[in-house]
Order: structure tokens, then C-alpha cells, then sequence
């Protein structure tokens, strides 16, 4: 049997894995000897599939940036971020003390979300025109903790904390910023100030308010890019370099300022646990393990939510 080895990079280090995960590495050994029997253990396991489903499964989150209190990440202004209302913004932080840490903010106090904030134990939101709102509960240091917050179209705000509602407040709405935002810094456009002491991972935005429910059920999880609702999502698994790239559709791309400094990160946010690590599927296949020739035809899809440049198509005969 014969594959066309386009597949490249790709298979050799994510399909040989997902093979790993059911069972099917040992009859492959290196993917060059990729076997029919291996082919055969992966369709009797279900791992490949005859649709096109491009819903997430389970990965290790990667790596996760951090910041050391001079540091942040500034990312210009597109549009799609320009929020009033009926938005979310979660993240995994482990901050390391509790002085002030932003999070994230967009120009002149559109939406700055911080941990800690003048003595407060937990996180809070601060808009201009509307000002601070505090969560109750408290927000550890030195480990990590997933943090969310939803503005309504009615300035209902709610604070969550490892998918767990914190406390839920009535406020009113900020306006319109076209700056750009900084992670990790407060105000780009005015004070500039209360950077940020520890990492950070998986940080995204909605272009809605997601329930407890959706919260709960997708903070652990590793999303695929296009996701219905993400306007920007930063994995921060950038190995070096001071690049932040926007794993969602909209490009909010980012720059560290400062140093760059990328870990290995432990966060807990590997998904579903009986998830396999890439989703593979199999279109338009034929198989015969009678055939002495021992000939496949098909195509595979291979969906990886942690790396979308190497999500695809591969033929092979």
C-alpha cells in the first residue's frame, strides 16, 4: 500500500499520536511504515469518521505567556472588538501576586478586566461612564484559576470563576473605543499602568453572553478557530519571537512589549478527557483486507483545535 507522504510534518507528529491514543502506534512504529493494519485498528476504533464534523476534541494547552510587570501585549484595533455590550472575555491566569493585575483592556477604560483590583480579593470590570464592579469569592495566586466576565445588552454583569458563577450585578454601558487593546495593561490610552505579574492562557472573546452552562462546559476545552461567537482567541503557544497570534477568524493579531517570555504551560485546560487529541475523519474510503495488493482509496480530515494551519484535507491511495 502506497500514501502520499504530502501529508508531511502534520501526520508525523499529530496522526501518529491520535494512533497512540487508540491503541494503534504500536502497529505503525515510525508513520513512513504507516500499515494497513494500523489503517484498519483506527476505522474498528471509530477515531476515523465518515463526516465532516469540525467540533473540538481534547489537547494540552501548549505553552502560555508571561508577564513579569513590564510587559504586555498591544494589539491594534480592527472593529470587531469595538464592544459595548452583549459580550464575554475568559482567560486562564496564574498571577503571582495581588497588586492590580490587568488582564486585558481596550483604550480609554472600554472594558478593563483586572484580578485584585485596590484590594478587592477577586476580579473586576472597570467602563468609563459606569465604573468598577467587583466580583465577590477571591482569586488564588501562584496557581491557575479560569476567570470570565459577560456584559448584557441590559449592563447585567456576572463574574465566573472555574465555570462557577462568582456574583452577578446590575450596571449600566460604557461607549465606543476605536483604540487598540493591550493584555496584560491597563488603559493603553491614558495611564497606561498596573501590568500584569504572571501568565497567562487560552484568553478569548465572545460576541455574546455565554451562560453558566456553555462557560462550565467549554473553559477546560481547546476550541477549534472558527467557533460560532469567538471575535478573538490568543492560545499563546507561541514558542519564541513577539508575535501573538489570533487563533480565531479575525485576525486581532498582537505584539509583546517588553520581554517575551513563553512557558510550558500547566493549565488545565486539555478538554475533555475522553476526547482523542486530533479529530480524524475518512471520506470516500475503500478498503479490502482481503486484497493481497492491500489497496485504500480515500481521503482523510484531519482537525487539530490547537494548531489550525495544519487542520486539512489529504488524499491518499
Amino acid at each position: 500500500m502506497h500514501f502520499l507522504f504530502s501529508f508531511g510534518n502534520f501526520f508525523t507528529r499529530k496522526l501518529s499520536r491520535a494512533m497512540d491514543w487508540y491503541g494503534c502506534f504500536g502497529l505503525t512504529g515510525l508513520f513512513s511504515r504507516f500499515s494497513f493494519l494500523a489503517l484498519n485498528c483506527l476505522l474498528l476504533s471509530g477515531s476515523l469518521q465518515a463526516d465532516e464534523n469540525n467540533s473540538s476534541s481534547g489537547e494540552t494547552p501548549g505553552n502560555a505567556l508571561f508577564f513579569d510587570g513590564n510587559t504586555y501585549v498591544n494589539v491594534p484595533d480592527n472593529g470587531t472588538l469595538d464592544l459595548v455590550s452583549n459580550y464575554t472575555i475568559e482567560a486562564w491566569i496564574n498571577v503571582i501576586d495581588t497588586q492590580n493585575n490587568t488582564i486585558i483592556d481596550k483604550g480609554d477604560y472600554r472594558f478593563l478586566f483586572q484580578t485584585h483590583t485596590s484590594g478587592n480579593q477577586g476580579i473586576s470590570l472597570y467602563r468609563v461612564g459606569v465604573g468598577w464592579i467587583h466580583s465577590q469569592g477571591v482569586i488564588p495566586i501562584n496557581e491557575w484559576v479560569h476567570v470570565a466576565v459577560s456584559v448584557a445588552n441590559d449592563g447585567t454583569v456576572k463574574f465566573y470563576k472555574n465555570g462557577q458563577l462568582l456574583s452577578s450585578h446590575q450596571a449600566g454601558l460604557g461607549g465606543v473605543d476605536n483604540s487598540e487593546i493591550n493584555i496584560g495593561r491597563q488603559s493603553p490610552d491614558t495611564c497606561a499602568c498596573n501590568l500584569a505579574n504572571g501568565s497567562f492562557d487560552e484568553l478569548r472573546i465572545w460576541d455574546s453572553v455565554r451562560s453558566q452552562e456553555e462557560i462550565a462546559a467549554e473553559y477546560e476545552a481547546i476550541l477549534a478557530s472558527n467557533t460560532p461567537g469567538l471575535l478573538a482567541y490568543w492560545k499563546f503557544n507561541e514558542e519564541n519571537g513577539v508575535n501573538v497570534a489570533d487563533s480565531s477568524l479575525n485576525a486581532n493579531h498582537g505584539t509583546v512589549i517588553g520581554t517575551a517570555t513563553w512557558l510550558v504551560s500547566d493549565a488545565p485546560a486539555a478538554g475533555d478527557s475522553n476526547d482523542p487529541p486530533v479529530d480524524l475523519h475518512l471520506t470516500n474510503a475503500l478498503v479490502s483486507e482481503n486484497d493481497p495488493v492491500q489497496t485504500v482509496v480515500g481521503q482523510f480530515e484531519a482537525i487539530d483545535p490547537d494548531d489550525p494551519e495544519e487542520t486539512g484535507s489529504y488524499s491518499y491511495t
